[in-house]
C-alpha cells in the first residue's frame, strides 16, 4: 500500500480530493451564512412593508381628519352673523333698487344717497392712505402743554365773547 501511496498519479488525485472536499466545506460554509443573511433581509423587508403599511394608514386618517376640519373651518365662517349681515346688505340693496326704479322724488333721493356715498368711498381711500404717516407727524410735532398764563387769558376772552351775545343770552347767563 505503501508503493501504490507513493505514486505521484495517486498522490496528485488524493491532493485534487482533499482540496475539493475543502472546497465543499467552505462552500456549505458560506452558503449557511448566506441563507441566514437572506433571512434577516426578509425580516428587514416584512418589517419595513409593515410600518410603510401603518404610515398608509396614517396618512388616510390624517387625510380624513384634515376634509373634517376644512368643514368645520368652513362651517364656523359661516357664523350666523356673517349670514345675517350678507342678508341685511341684500335687503338693503333690494331697498335701495326699489325705491330708485319707484317714479318722482324716491328716484332722486337715492341718487342724491349713491353720489354721496360715492364721494365719502373716494374720500375715506384718501384719509386711509394718508392718516398713518400724518398721525406720525402729529406725535412729533405735539403742542406744548397749555401755561397757566395762557389759561387766564383765555378765560378773559370767553368773557368779552359773552359780552357781545344778543341780549337774550346775557340775561340767562346773569
Amino acid at each position: 500500500m505503501r508503493e501504490f501511496l507513493s505514486n505521484p498519479f495517486v498522490i496528485g488525485i488524493l491532493c485534487f480530493i482533499a482540496g475539493a472536499l475543502f472546497v465543499y466545506i467552505k462552500s456549505l460554509f458560506k452558503q449557511r451564512e448566506l441563507k441566514n443573511e437572506i433571512k434577516s433581509l426578509k425580516n428587514n423587508i416584512v418589517a419595513a412593508m409593515d410600518e410603510h403599511r401603518v404610515n398608509v394608514e396614517k396618512i388616510k386618517a390624517l387625510e380624513e381628519q384634515v376634509n373634517n376640519q376644512k368643514v368645520t373651518i368652513q362651517m364656523l365662517q359661516e357664523k350666523p352673523s356673517t349670514r345675517e349681515l350678507r342678508e341685511l346688505r341684500q335687503y338693503a340693496e333690494a331697498c335701495a333698487m326699489m325705491t330708485k326704479k319707484a317714479p318722482g322724488f324716491a328716484q332722486a333721493w337715492q341718487n342724491c344717497l349713491e353720489e354721496i356715498a360715492q364721494k365719502e368711498a373716494e374720500e375715506s381711500i384718501g384719509r386711509i392712505l394718508f392718516t398713518k404717516p400724518l398721525q406720525k407727524l402729529a406725535s412729533i410735532f405735539k403742542r406744548p402743554p397749555v401755561l397757566e398764563e395762557d389759561k387766564e387769558s383765555s378765560e378773559f376772552a370767553a368773557t368779552d365773547q359773552d359780552d357781545h351775545k344778543p341780549p337774550e343770552n346775557q340775561k340767562s347767563n346773569k
